[in-house]
């Protein structure tokens, strides 16, 4: 009885995630990640640390979006943190530790 009510509920609800589907693919994304090697925090203008160093696209996004003036990486070399971000997952699970 369980098999039927479920066989019939997600006949039902099938049109509903197909046209949940189209609406999501019409809309464009809004995330925008930046990673760059070898950049600290006082390497943008934007932040107002030095005045020697000029970044006016980079300053135009922070201006007009969010920022966020904490992050953590979970390497400080560059290939095991690229590994981190693409995986979700901690890069030392799959032997990724070093360059």
């Amino acid at each position: 009885m369980n098999r039927k009510l479920l066989t019939w509920a997600s006949l039902a609800l099938t049109p509903f995630l197909a046209w949940s589907q189209a609406d999501k693919k019409e809309r464009k994304p809004n995330v925008i990640v930046i990673l760059a090697d070898d950049m600290g925090y006082a390497d943008l203008s934007c932040q107002g640390s030095v005045d020697d160093v000029r970044t006016p696209h980079i300053d135009t996004l922070a201006q007009n979006g969010v920022r966020f003036t904490e992050a953590y990486v979970t390497a400080p070399q560059c290939g095991p943190s690229r590994a981190g971000i693409l995986s979700g997952r901690y890069q030392n699970r799959f032997g990724f530790e070093s360059n």
